[in-house]
């Protein structure tokens, strides 16, 4: 892997991984990046577990196959999720290989390369209750949507399969100037959940806590206030 498991990155939401996957479990990763969370969930669930990665951008894909090549339990996909079937434009954040987006990511000033230098191409877009429709996913612990905005249009579309079967732990990447882009907002996707019986964890480095519903949360760390982090939907409480 190109980043250790030694606890290094993103420890807040590793500490998740580690909580809550067990052997024989299922893990959904979207946003799959290089694969590092991933392979993290792989090593967890073991050979009778099953974690499906996607990741839509091809250079990012292609380091997720290498990366992830040495467990025979990942299925990896090279397409993007939503909440409808379709071909959609995707942008190259050519600043931040973990940036691309489904809307136009020169409206952020600070991406100077990618202003310079626009790339966008056709990606295909599908629901992630019609890819694993005719899969068994009842064993389906855990699912990670770290999608540069496109979160809530994700558990639109991924809804029946965490409903059905009753998926405990989701986390969810909060970019709020991404969220504001793609015609939302952290209240609306934490109150969409809401409607499903999930209660909204920050996820800090040592614990989750519970935020109050329609209160607008900034992520705090040490004495800088961050507009992206994690956190975490469950039915079960804390972790």
């Amino acid at each position: 892997m190109i980043i250790p498991f030694d606890g290094s990155y993103e420890p807040e939401t590793q500490r998740i991984f580690r909580k809550v996957l067990k052997e024989g479990d299922q893990c959904v990763v979207a946003g799959a990046h290089r694969g590092f969370f991933a392979s993290l969930a792989a090593s967890m669930v073991g050979p009778s577990g099953q974690v499906y990665a996607f990741e839509p951008e091809l250079n990012n894909f292609m380091e997720l196959v290498t990366n992830t090549g040495e467990f025979g339990n990942v299925q990896r996909f090279n397409f993007a999720l939503c909440d409808r079937d379709r071909m959609a434009p995707f942008f190259i954040n050519k600043d931040n290989d973990g940036g691309h987006a489904l809307f136009d990511v020169r409206c952020f000033k600070n991406n100077v390369l990618t202003m310079a230098d626009p790339q966008t191409y056709e990606v295909q877009v599908k629901r992630l209750d019609d890819v694993l429709g005719d899969e068994d996913m009842s064993r389906l612990k855990l699912c990670l949507f770290d999608v540069e905005g496109a979160e809530h249009s994700v558990l639109k579309g991924a809804i029946n399969t965490i409903t059905d079967n009753n998926v405990p732990y989701i986390i969810c990447e909060i970019n709020n100037p991404a969220l504001e882009k793609c015609h939302t907002s952290q209240k609306e996707l934490r109150s969409y959940m809401a409607m499903y019986g999930y209660k909204t964890y920050l996820i800090e480095p040592h614990k989750t806590t519970e935020i109050a519903a329609g209160s607008d949360v900034q992520a705090r760390v040490d004495e800088r206030t961050e507009a992206v982090f994690n956190v975490l939907f469950s039915n079960e409480g804390p972790v």
